[in-house]
């Protein structure tokens, strides 16, 4: 029986749930949609992974990871007043987007995509939330390792499953 691994293309169901294990249900990823991934490509939670590794297939897992070993601490000066002008040049179907509570992607001065919530829209400035919306909230995990196997060279080069 494979191990979770470097390298191992593992599929997961789960319960993710804010404050603990009897907190309130943020993500339920089930039998019908379960979550796939490549392990050990970084592309995770590191401390998710570790909680992970060496599992087998009929495995469950129930952890909790503080907010420094999930998306880290809920940040002040990830709130910005973003220029209105900067909207501008864009697209109708983008500024229909500049709601309060919607998500827009924004590339920053480095050339970053960066993804953040409309918390208010002024005449001049749009504040704006950068946060990881699970930034400052401790998750628990608790599921089933489904599947595990050797991943395909093309999956490794691609870094990520190929369905099928």
């Amino acid at each position: 029986m494979m191990t979770i691994q470097d390298n191992t293309v593992v599929t997961v169901t789960y319960v993710l749930r804010e404050k603990g294990p009897h907190g309130p249900s943020v993500e339920v990823v089930d039998r019908q949609y379960p979550f796939r991934f490549l392990f050990g490509q970084g592309k995770l939670l590191p401390a998710f992974e570790a909680q992970l590794e060496g599992k087998t297939p009929g495995d469950t897992f129930n952890f909790t990871l503080t907010p420094e070993e999930g998306y880290g601490p809920y940040l002040e000066n990830e709130i910005v007043d973003v220029p209105m002008e900067i909207f501008n040049n864009s697209s109708d179907e983008l500024k229909e987007l500049i709601r309060i509570g919607y998500y827009l992607t924004l590339t920053d001065s480095k050339g970053q995509q960066r993804n953040g919530k409309v918390l208010a829209v002024g005449g001049e400035t749009v504040r704006m939330d950068f946060n990881h919306a699970m930034a400052g909230k401790t998750l628990h995990f608790e599921g089933t390792v489904l599947e595990v196997r050797e991943a395909r060279q093309e999956e490794v080069n691609l870094g990520q499953p190929i369905q099928g």
